[in-house]
């Protein structure tokens, strides 16, 4: 375990020497927190320090810092200038491995892009550096970083974003992941502005069995729905794949009617069971 007394002098003392009392021998121990003398230096944004403590440390430079690495607490804490010496000290093999993890790479770019704190130039900086070390194209998400550019309030900055990422030609086989991701996070839009009925449409017309998925687990309560067919008469969702001439989604959407009711009646019964009862 680290002195706690060298950390509570490097935080409070103005004339504290951290080659004096820091080196290779302790930089990488934990203090009763768990928190690396690193940790404290990204929080004091304290360049001089944090680029001392990595040239001790090159090798090393993923430890775990409260639960987020380095990488992530100099992109949260939006210090500049560190990034690219981070990475030119690192071994590609380092890199590889610390990028090969989906949850990581979702989670920091969305540090990334989502980050109120930071200028949107800062974040095209970010980006711009991990992209000259690794590769962003081979690097894989749970949510395509098009869609977290969707996610960030102010519209113009997300419309830089979106035009950004695009300029950087993220992979086109994740454009049916960023499809399914900006329909969730959208639903209550497509409902308040009653454009339900046509995203219903089109998913049937198209064979979109993931967003009607998406909608009956979310939004569509109620599978008897209507939606107006190219004649603007009311139909339900089956009748309309019929009309389509999409036997396999007219079945599906049957069998799915099924399945609620059975489920309703099944709560219904369980709840007049209990009632009963008492």
């Amino acid at each position: 375990m680290f002195d706690n007394d060298i950390i509570k002098a490097y935080l409070f003392n103005e004339n504290f020497d951290i080659k004096k009392y820091v080196n290779i021998n302790n930089v990488n121990m934990i203090d009763r927190y768990k928190n690396l003398i690193l940790y404290y230096a990204l929080l004091k944004e304290d360049k001089y320090s944090i680029l001392y403590l990595l040239s001790i440390d090159s090798d090393k430079f993923i430890n775990l810092i409260s639960s987020e690495n380095i990488i992530t607490g100099i992109i949260f804490f939006n210090i500049k200038g560190i990034l690219n010496k981070i990475f030119k000290s690192c071994r590609s093999r380092n890199l590889k491995d610390y990028f090969s993890d989906v949850n990581s790479n979702t989670e920091l770019f969305k540090i990334i892009i989502c980050n109120r704190q930071s200028h949107l130039y800062d974040k095209f900086d970010f980006i711009d550096c991990i992209d000259y070390y690794i590769n962003i194209h081979k690097l894989k998400f749970h949510i395509n970083p098009l869609v977290m550019g969707m996610m960030i309030e102010k519209e113009e900055e997300s419309e830089k974003m979106v035009h950004y990422l695009l300029s950087k030609e993220f992979k086109i086989d994740d454009f049916d992941n960023a499809l399914l991701y900006s329909i969730k996070l959208n639903l209550v839009y497509y409902t308040k502005l009653k454009f339900i009925s046509n995203l219903l449409k089109y998913s049937i017309i198209l064979d979109c069995y993931n967003i009607i998925n998406i909608m009956i687990n979310n939004r569509l309560k109620n599978i008897e729905t209507e939606i107006y067919d190219d004649d603007n008469n009311k139909v339900s969702l089956w009748k309309y794949a019929s009309q389509q001439n999409n036997v396999k989604m007219e079945n599906y959407l049957k069998e799915v009617h099924i399945k609620l009711i059975r489920n309703k009646r099944c709560k219904n019964h369980v709840v007049e069971r209990i009632n009963k009862d008492n």
